[in-house]
């Protein structure tokens, strides 16, 4: 339903496909190989850039304080 309104737009993923189970947390495998490519595929008329899914959510989450590094964005 976003594909129209997103048409011509930049749309950063930073989507980490999770699971969990007794035994904690875990990556979900994704047809398309990477939640990027499925959004990319998802949104033909967008560029799709990947980004942030090296950092810990609760850190992203918390802006209480000054979070010091880098993002690697990936894409075509």
């Amino acid at each position: 339903g976003l594909a129209t309104p997103l048409a011509g737009k930049v749309v950063v993923d930073c989507v980490v496909p999770m699971a969990f189970d007794k035994q904690g947390a875990y990556v979900l495998d994704v047809p398309e190989g990477s939640v990027t490519q499925q959004a990319a595929a998802l949104l033909p008329d967008s560029s799709v850039v990947g980004a942030f899914h090296h950092l810990s959510a609760v850190l992203l989450e918390d802006l209480s304080h000054t979070l010091e590094g880098d993002v690697m964005v990936v894409g075509d």
